[in-house]
């Protein structure tokens, strides 16, 4: 048996998730959370990872998929997880997001995101990005993860940087020392960025929404323009 089949398997002998055939639901059903959702596997098969909405609560669940047991849990309920990924055999990192409310912010309110690392060795769980310098604070879209160092335990993560301004930059991300260092910083019209195998800058997208124009560039490990490849 694959170890993806192995997995769904064990996800249905320990939670129950059997498909049977029944009425349909009551409309009110469809406004809830799905119970099981955001699956992934870890590199080696051999865990599982989804968010489990039961009893009122919201789970963050490890499996072994060949013991068919919980390995470790973690309370997400106050998050509102939006993606789960496996970075290392033992290291998960989450992808949560919340409304935020405050006068400063236009509109009243915005969508903030944020990621956390869950270390499966230390069963431990701690939020990352709260050391980073110059990180532009009303943002939302923290928590991708555009590449990894593969030589060490460090992801790279797209982030706006600056108080006037701002432009997307990438942060080297220590998932061990839980660190986080600038490692270049954008144009102010820079929309992505793709990276090499070795988590160093090799594209940068740039849109000027104002003039409608689109630039995509090959740059220099410090993300300095090298050629233009695309307008």
């Amino acid at each position: 048996m694959s170890r993806m089949k192995s997995a769904i398997v064990a996800w249905g002998c320990l939670l129950g998730a059997a498909a049977t055939a029944q009425e349909l639901p009551p409309l009110e059903a469809y406004g809830r959370l799905p119970e099981y959702g955001l699956y992934q596997q870890s590199p080696s098969g051999k865990l599982a990872a989804a968010r489990v909405v039961k009893g009122g609560r919201d789970m963050l669940a490890i499996v072994d998929v060949d013991k068919r047991e919980f390995v470790t849990a973690a309370d997400a309920t106050r998050v509102n997880p939006r993606g789960i990924e496996f970075v290392e055999e033992d290291k998960v990192v989450l992808v949560a997001g919340q409304t935020v409310h405050g006068y400063i912010v236009l509109g009243g309110s915005y969508y903030y995101g944020h990621a956390y690392s869950m270390d499966l060795a230390r069963n431990d769980v701690r939020p990352l990005m709260t050391r980073a310098k110059r990180l532009y604070m009303l943002q939302s879209g923290l928590g991708n993860i555009v590449g990894r160092d593969p030589e060490s335990q460090t992801i790279y993560m797209p982030a706006y940087v600056g108080s006037v301004n701002p432009s997307l930059g990438i942060y080297a991300v220590s998932l061990d020392r839980r660190r986080e260092n600038l490692v270049t910083r954008g144009k102010v019209h820079t929309i992505d960025w793709f990276l090499d195998t070795d988590g160093k800058p090799l594209v940068r997208e740039d849109f000027d929404d104002n003039k409608n124009v689109h630039r995509i560039w090959l740059v220099d490990k410090n993300g300095a323009n090298q050629k233009l490849l695309y307008e």
